[in-house]
């Protein structure tokens, strides 16, 4: 794990002690993101010290946060079965309280899982769902990922003309919230 994940891991365990319930799971969940990538074992640690404590104390609808969270992580770690799991719990719980912006994300990270196993048309399914929630959320982020993800499935079909749309829109939206990384991303 790099220094500054360490530091950041440090810092944010170091406000449990004196956190509410709910604050301690969003700091589980804080942790579970961070480190989804450079220490997936604590992530996926962390996500489950985040699902433990919202049945603890009975929050179920707080749950699709942390399953989309370890659905990452096990996708980072190439276990797309896990992850599949992970997004399917999550995107039922979300469906059951209405929770829109985790609808969203929960299809978008199917969609995901689909187009790595080349199941194009299931991938593209979930990521027009996700852009339609986000779009109605107007969240700008989401459409950008989202949008250069249905760009690749496109392109995955030598769909030119439809791939070029959704890279289009996804660069449009990702210069509105000057996300450099994403714009990098949807021209490349």
């Amino acid at each position: 794990m790099s220094l500054s994940a360490q530091s950041i891991e440090k810092k944010l365990l170091s406000k449990i002690p004196s956190a509410n319930d709910i604050e301690k799971i969003n700091i589980y969940n804080q942790l579970c993101w961070k480190l989804r990538s450079n220490d997936p074992s604590k992530s996926i640690e962390y996500g489950n010290r985040a699902l433990e404590l919202i049945n603890k104390i009975k929050k179920p609808k707080l749950l699709s946060k942390s399953y989309n969270f370890l659905g990452v992580t096990y996708r980072n770690s190439g276990n797309y079965n896990k992850a599949l799991f992970y997004y399917t719990k999550a995107l039922n719980n979300a469906l059951e309280y209405s929770d829109s912006v985790q609808i969203a994300y929960s299809h978008n990270n199917l969609g995901g899982i689909y187009r790595l196993q080349g199941n194009n048309p299931l991938a593209l399914k979930h990521m027009l769902i996700a852009l339609k929630y986000f779009e109605a959320t107007n969240d700008k982020s989401g459409i950008g990922f989202c949008a250069v993800n249905i760009g690749i499935v496109y392109l995955n079909e030598e769909n030119f003309k439809e791939s070029l749309k959704y890279l289009d829109y996804s660069l449009k939206i990702r210069k509105q919230i000057n996300y450099k990384q994403g714009i990098a991303l949807s021209l490349y």
